[in-house]
């Protein structure tokens, strides 16, 4: 029996689910396809039986970049109410609850596929990165209902061909691969501290385009020490497979070698494999338009790239030079003060206005959202009068509602202004778990 597997993705991890499911559907004797959405010749949609879809939503609540053509088709006003009546089909959602916009993307597909006449044989389901078991705590059980609705819960243990995964080894198949030389990595925190975060350069090639924002997704690989050792207990336990034999782990023994990527044993000339993808943050086309960026942590990785694009290119600008704030926040000044020096430079120098919150530097602590009441004349002034842009980038786990509320006291209460900035791309977040 044919199936479709389509995904919403915008880092991979939907994808990443989508292909499991491949995997799952092969055992039970289906025969098909995954792929992302926009790679699918949407016409033929009506000659389709059985559709599985896993999407992401963005922070904003937008759908994912690879089904933006799909969903625009789907909108189509002249598409027939029944025109896809012969379609049953399962929606998965991957998304996080601290977003206001939870899993918006899916339930959105979820709904207009109904009205197109399509069958549901499971309820949505919306995986949480918030769950404190993570999204597996849905995509299971969802997963095992959608092959017992099917009739598929025998599981035939036949071997999947090679030919059948060729285009699993590397999962942005569409997206050019490049080799990137590291030229430098650097601890950017002080060794006393809990968290060794790293700060990675490396060399693009001039095949390679990027802009600031953009992420590098590293395709993840064994050193030749540990490919040996991992072969040796092959061949001590007379396994039959060797290294051009795809193998899918699905449990190790303690100990066990098992395919990792750190930033830490990377050395200087080291080259890495990887793609890069566009960020999810769009930059006001008016270059006099204010930024208001928040990036505690981590966070402040995406606005550094921006700060130095405008600063480089200031020339340019002339009278044009927008106003940027920052505002970044850690635990202590002397511990996890990320790119201190770069900032404090810029700071100095007037290219941008810098607010940092240390939070566990005094006896009460003190967050990124209270130094931006703290800011609320200046602040409201740029946002109502200036039709400042805001960013907010770093952990999704209580940083983002917590800045959302900040800004809506800045105006005054005025929540309604905030959900309109967020319509428009005037307020933008782009975090992670």
């Amino acid at each position: 029996m044919r199936i479709l597997i389509l995904d919403g993705s915008q880092t991979g991890t939907a994808q990443d689910v989508a292909e499991q499911l491949w995997r799952d559907s092969k055992k039970r004797n289906f025969d098909g396809l995954v792929m992302a959405m926009d790679d699918y010749q949407i016409q033929q949609f009506t000659e389709e039986y059985l559709v599985l879809f896993v999407v992401t939503t963005t922070g904003d609540g937008k759908e994912p970049d690879n089904m933006r053509n799909t969903w625009k088709f789907l909108l189509r006003r002249n598409l027939p109410v029944d025109s896809l009546s012969n379609l049953q089909f399962a929606c998965l959602g991957l998304g996080d609850s601290s977003y206001a916009k939870f899993n918006y993307a899916a339930k959105k597909l979820n709904k207009r596929l109904q009205q197109l006449g399509a069958q549901p044989i499971v309820p949505l389901a919306l995986a949480d990165d918030q769950h404190d078991y993570g999204s597996n705590a849905v995509v299971i059980p969802w997963m095992t209902n959608v092959w017992e609705e099917w009739h598929c819960c025998k599981l035939e243990h036949t071997a999947i061909l090679d030919e059948d995964n060729y285009h699993l080894l590397w999962p942005h198949r569409q997206t050019p691969t490049h080799s990137f030389k590291l030229i430098n990595n650097v601890r950017t925190t002080d060794p006393s501290h809990f968290q060794d975060v790293r700060f990675i350069q490396f060399e693009v090639p001039e095949s390679a385009t990027w802009l600031p924002g953009d992420i590098i997704e590293i395709h993840p690989h064994n050193s030749k020490k540990q490919i040996d050792e991992f072969f040796a207990l092959v061949q001590e336990h007379e396994l039959n497979f060797d290294s051009n034999t795809l193998v899918r782990m699905s449990s190790n023994h303690q100990g066990m070698i098992l395919p990792k990527c750190y930033s830490k044993p990377l050395n200087i000339g080291d080259n890495i494999l990887g793609c890069l993808k566009r960020g999810t943050m769009q930059l006001s086309k008016e270059l006099s338009t204010p930024l208001i960026m928040i990036g505690p942590g981590t966070g402040i990785a995406p606005f550094r790239s921006i700060i130095q694009k405008l600063t480089i290119n200031q020339n340019d600008l002339n009278s044009h030079k927008s106003l940027m704030w920052i505002f970044f926040g850690c635990r202590n000044r002397s511990k996890d003060f990320h790119f201190q020096n770069d900032l404090e430079l810029w700071h100095k120098q007037n290219h941008i206005k810098l607010v940092v919150a240390f939070s566990r530097d005094q006896d009460h602590k003190i967050y990124v959202q209270h130094l931006i009441e703290e800011n609320s004349q200046e602040l409201k002034k740029l946002i109502k009068e200036c039709n400042a842009y805001v960013y907010v980038a770093g952990s999704s786990t209580n940083m983002p509602k917590a800045v959302k509320e900040a800004f809506i006291n800045v105006l005054d209460k005025d929540e309604a202004y905030v959900e309109k900035m967020f319509k428009i791309n005037r307020y933008q977040e782009e975090t992670w778990s």
